[in-house]
């Protein structure tokens, strides 16, 4: 028998984690975090309910770099040291950064902090972790050791080192999305699945009923003219954003787009926001991927994280745009910092561009209004300056999400890594079969349900 039970992210965005049984051998497909301070890790004691110990985890199969898929490799590691760490091969350099960066608390410097809130991992325990990645190229089958299972990893199109991953057993091909974008992509290769049937979809469905089918470039465009018409008064732009994937999918079009302009704007990278757009330049090759020095887009300078230092840069830099993590403005992040003084400034704004936790500052910032007090880094604020959102999604809408399903055309299709309502599942489902011209058998996933999948 083969089932599925996701132990975190079924009706949920974050923490994704998806026990796959084939027989008694236990696979994970992911293990991240949930972007809270509090239960922010997937429910592993449900495992023991399933699996008789942790040894019986042969393999954790990773999608992507992003925390909420990998954030939980540690916890993994430190109850089975042997189990098997399969990654895309460029994963490997953004895996050690979101581990080593942002989920210890001994870090140099315990003053500050990035996308999400740190765990208790000691050095030790994640060094010896990330040592265990098994980089693994794309399109090439890797047979799982003492199984019958083999794997592939597909191009995802969702950030750099994002996979798609189709395993294979003797009783039913099984492809799990992982987190993708159908978009044409100006920082990374696109979505690339081949071209055969599957008989179970594991379907990411984070934007399954938005109504917004833009492409990034477009919502950059938006996203362009409102900066023009802030930087040109002198005002200054925040974009708090996830430092990993959207921020350099932004630097890359903001770069392209002032290299057409006469009079450029400024754009500074801050936060991890600096040493990812690095790896990316480095992995990719900067004939594929380079910003940093291109187009009037440069790193913040080195030291410039005290309220005195931020207050002079902006003195000295009016009219400029600040790229800086964290995406949902945690507390003592760069991100959070920069918004602390820009928000009490009329001429400046705070645009954000992605998905916002509810519980996170920074979901709390965008439903506000101006004249509102909010507070950021415990300090209680009143909202002068100008905050939007703009749609850039490095995530598939609706039309992606369908497209998938008529090109792999699978007999059961389990929806993941989404929080949609009934009435939203069902609309889709009805979208679906409408385009596509047949019945589908559609699941909405749940966390700790146990799915069959050969039945």
């Amino acid at each position: 028998m083969v089932t599925i039970m996701p132990l975190g992210g079924g009706d949920e965005i974050g923490a994704s984690c998806y026990l796959l049984k084939v027989g008694k051998t236990g696979i994970l497909l992911d293990a991240g975090l949930r972007p809270r301070p509090q239960n922010n890790m997937p429910t592993f004691a449900r495992m023991f309910e399933i699996v008789e110990d942790w040894l019986s985890i042969n393999s954790v199969l990773i999608s992507h770099p992003h925390l909420d898929h990998v954030g939980a490799l540690p916890k993994i590691f430190e109850r089975n040291p042997e189990v098997n760490i399969y990654v895309p091969e460029k994963s490997v350099d953004l895996i050690k950064i979101q581990i080593l960066e942002s989920l210890t608390k001994k870090k140099k410097d315990e003053k500050y902090t990035e996308d999400y809130p740190g765990l208790e991992y000691s050095i030790d325990l994640v060094t010896k972790c990330v040592q265990k990645l098994k980089p693994v190229a794309p399109y090439s089958p890797v047979k799982i050791p003492r199984t019958n299972v083999s794997f592939e990893f597909w191009d995802a199109g969702h950030i750099l080192g994002s996979a798609s991953i189709y395993i294979n057993t003797s009783k039913l091909r099984l492809l799990y999305t992982g987190d993708i974008s159908t978009h044409n992509r100006v920082s990374i290769p696109n979505l690339k699945y081949k071209d055969f049937n599957v008989d179970v979809l594991l379907m990411e469905s984070t934007y399954l009923a938005t109504s917004n089918e833009a492409s990034p470039s477009a919502g950059f465009s938006d996203l362009y003219k409102k900066i023009k018409a802030i930087t040109s008064t002198c005002g200054n732009v925040l974009i708090p954003c996830f430092a990993l994937g959207k921020a350099q999918d932004i630097a890359k079009m903001f770069v392209d787009q002032n290299m057409k302009e006469k009079t450029p704007i400024p754009l500074f990278l801050d936060g991890l926001v600096k040493k990812v757009t690095q790896v990316y330049e480095r992995v990719l090759g900067k004939e594929n991927y380079k910003v940093i020095g291109q187009g009037k887009c440069n790193l913040m300078p080195k030291g410039t994280r005290e309220a005195a230092d931020l207050k002079q840069f902006l003195v000295n830099h009016p009219g400029c745009v600040i790229l800086a993590s964290s995406g949902m403005l945690y507390k003592n992040s760069a991100s959070a910092r920069w918004a602390e003084l820009l928000l009490e400034d009329a001429k400046s704004a705070v645009f954000f561009t992605g998905f916002l936790d509810e519980e996170s500052p920074g979901a709390r910032l965008a439903n506000a209004r101006k004249g509102d007090d909010i507070e950021i880094n415990d300090s209680r604020i009143t909202i002068k300056a100008a905050v939007d959102k703009f749609y850039i999604s490095t995530h598939a809408p609706p039309s992606g999400l369908i497209s998938i399903i008529g090109r792999t055309k699978p007999k059961k299709i389990i929806l993941v890594h989404g929080n949609n309502t009934a009435q939203l599942f069902h609309m889709f489902k009805q979208r679906a079969e409408s385009e596509l011209g047949y019945q589908l058998n559609i699941l909405q996933g749940a966390n700790f349900d146990k799915i069959e999948c050969d039945n």
